[in-house]
């Protein structure tokens, strides 16, 4: 975990001195009111509670203008255990058994955003939103045998987005759509095909709230 939130600070910070020094070496500050085309964002909320129920989302967006009034948005996120609820505290309360479970998974996203003002990455948008997650839960004593989680969601996404203090960028958002949700109870079997003991499929409405920030170049 401690590996993921350093590439992304590593990310973050390397974009912000790249923008600094292209600004210093021109020795006035025209650059700030210019429109912003690029950014890359974290979000702050996912790392307390993820996608997945028991898991903490690690998030690295990057966002490009790619029209007038057009950007594309891709997300790459890793998924471990969460901040906020505790599988092993979960299983303790519901069984009386003590575990110490591990939980890993990813996360892939992409956006397209039409801004409804003039200025492209600037102001109120809308577009539509994909997400996959997957998360694969073990108990360490037992990794023969895994839960794993399968999330797709099919979203119509509004939301504002600004940038200010000259290299920062706040984007929050909402959306509704569907989602197509896969849980599975699987035996390893040490070849390429795992045998699923048990699996529930979950389809129905899907409701987003959240917010990115970053910095915008």
């Amino acid at each position: 975990m401690n590996r993921i939130l350093g590439l992304m600070m590593f990310f973050v910070f390397m974009g912000y001195s790249s923008i600094a020094q292209d600004n210093f070496r021109q020795n006035d500050f025209s650059n700030f009111k210019r429109p912003k085309h690029n950014a890359i964002k974290t979000s702050p909320l996912a790392m307390i509670q993820g996608p997945i129920i028991f898991t903490s989302e690690y998030r690295l967006s990057i966002e490009k203008a790619v029209g007038k009034q057009l950007s594309a948005q891709m997300g790459l996120s890793y998924l471990g255990p969460s901040n906020l609820l505790s599988l092993d505290e979960f299983i303790l309360a519901e069984t009386g058994q003590h575990v110490n479970t591990e939980t890993n998974g990813f996360r892939l996203q992409a956006t397209f955003k039409y801004f409804l003002s003039d200025e492209v990455m600037d102001g109120f948008y809308i577009g539509p939103h994909f997400s996959y997650s997957y998360a694969e839960f073990t108990e360490r004593s037992n990794p023969q045998t895994a839960i794993r989680m399968h999330y797709r969601n099919a979203v119509f996404m509004g939301g504002w987005q600004k940038p200010f203090a000259k290299f920062l960028v706040i984007d929050f958002f909402t959306a509704i759509g569907g989602r197509n949700n896969l849980i599975e109870a699987v035996e390893r079997t040490g070849t390429l095909y795992d045998n699923v003991v048990d699996s529930e499929q979950i389809r129905g409405i899907k409701l987003m709230l959240g917010f990115n920030i970053g910095v915008a170049f």
